[in-house]
């Protein structure tokens, strides 16, 4: 079976400056209060926790529903064994077995109600950061204990590839624990109210965002032994990552990208109307979502990979996406998806018809793909592309 999709259109622009479309375009808003983060779904339904409670869109933010804890800011959503779990600022940890439709509060054990950011390790133990230590739970959140880190006043938890456990908090000091939180070790004290701490899946770097001192992103690559700082300055939030291995960043002077593990940063903010963003999640193809303190959420465009890297996930169709950007100088990128394995032709034609460049002219595995045109060297004008996929359906 032969697979032939439609000609698209692009417009390049040689010499000086093109207009550039925006990375991000607004949805509907689920509220109007802060949104604190977004937990997106194995199905890619999106859950925010936000001033006002928990919501839930399916379709990529167009709409929303609420799904309770109305009265509560909620600060992190986890899932779990089937659980979803939401920590709040005001009452606690709460639990939901039915996808958010029913919540049970889940505090038995926690010395303060007052919870930061949840992580899960490997087990299935919970760590729920509070102003009076970092607590644990063992049996999905039917019981808490404390772990070795005292600590008051911390604020986020992650967990690494190889379940080290990373706690900070407004002290200052970020501690690890490679005995599932048994004892701790300081790991680093860059000035004080650590925001958040990141684990990339990818690299295994970890990342630490500080708000005072120096401020900006910490980075290790050695599990915690040393540290650089990485983005001095900003203010920052939180860290999410797509199948790339791009580490996107909020702060309080918009959004940043690093396509180098955080040895360089660039500014991805066109189309955000807020400054302050918080909230940052990427879906299973690498449509990245962001909010503000003011309830607005804002998705990325084009899916956020910009190199030929197959995403691992198996999608269900034959796509292709408009190239991103249009108009373009001199570079744009194009993102296609293939439900199975096929021999790809990817070509970019002139006006007249003339086959100007061959992207792609090799078999590919099930999968999403992006892939650079460099139009350096070509006349201003309008060009076709064209994706050919040839193979047994």
């Amino acid at each position: 079976m032969k697979t032939l999709l439609s000609f698209a259109l692009l417009l390049f622009l040689a010499g000086g400056s093109s207009p550039a479309q925006n990375f991000w375009q607004q949805v509907t808003s689920p509220t109007q209060g802060t949104i604190h983060t977004f937990l997106i779904d194995s199905a890619d339904a999106i859950y925010a926790g936000t001033q006002f409670g928990v919501h839930k869109s399916t379709n990529d933010g167009a709409n929303w529903i609420s799904l309770g804890l109305s009265t509560f800011n909620v600060y992190s959503i986890k899932s779990h064994d089937g659980f979803l779990f939401a920590s709040t600022f005001e009452a606690g940890v709460y639990r939901s077995s039915n996808g958010g439709v029913t919540w049970v509060q889940t505090n038995s054990g926690l010395f303060s109600v007052s919870i930061g950011h949840l992580a899960i390790d490997q087990s299935g133990a919970i760590y729920a950061p509070t102003f009076d230590g970092l607590f644990k739970s063992t049996n999905n959140g039917n019981t808490w204990s404390i772990t070795g880190l005292t600590e008051s006043n911390l604020r986020t938890v992650t967990v690494d590839g190889d379940d080290n456990v990373y706690a900070g908090g407004l002290e200052g000091a970020v501690h690890k624990s490679t005995d599932h939180g048994l004892t701790w070790n300081a790991a680093l004290s860059p000035g004080s109210n650590i925001v958040s701490i990141f684990a990339s899946p990818t690299t295994g770097y970890i990342y630490v965002s500080n708000q005072y001192g120096p401020g900006g992103v910490f980075r290790s690559t050695d599990r915690g032994s040393s540290w650089q700082h990485s983005l001095p300055l900003l203010t920052t939030v939180y860290f999410a990552e797509n199948s790339a291995g791009h580490i996107f960043l909020s702060t309080w002077a918009y959004v940043y990208r690093s396509t180098d593990s955080g040895s360089s940063w660039e500014q991805r903010s066109s189309g955000l109307t807020s400054t302050i963003v918080n909230g940052i999640a990427v879906n299973s193809i690498d449509r990245a979502f962001v909010g503000t303190p003011s309830g607005a959420v804002f998705k990325s465009v084009q899916p956020t990979t910009s190199v030929g890297l197959n995403d691992g996930r198996f999608p269900l169709r034959f796509e292709l996406a408009q190239n991103y950007p249009n108009p373009f100088n001199p570079s744009t990128t194009f993102s296609f998806s293939i439900p199975y394995s096929s021999f790809i032709i990817f070509k970019v034609y002139d006006m007249l018809g003339k086959e100007v460049r061959t992207l792609v002219n090799e078999n590919k595995s099930a999968g999403t793909y992006g892939v650079t045109f460099d139009a350096t060297g070509l006349p201003s004008g309008l060009y076709f592309y064209r994706l050919q996929a040839g193979g047994q359906a």
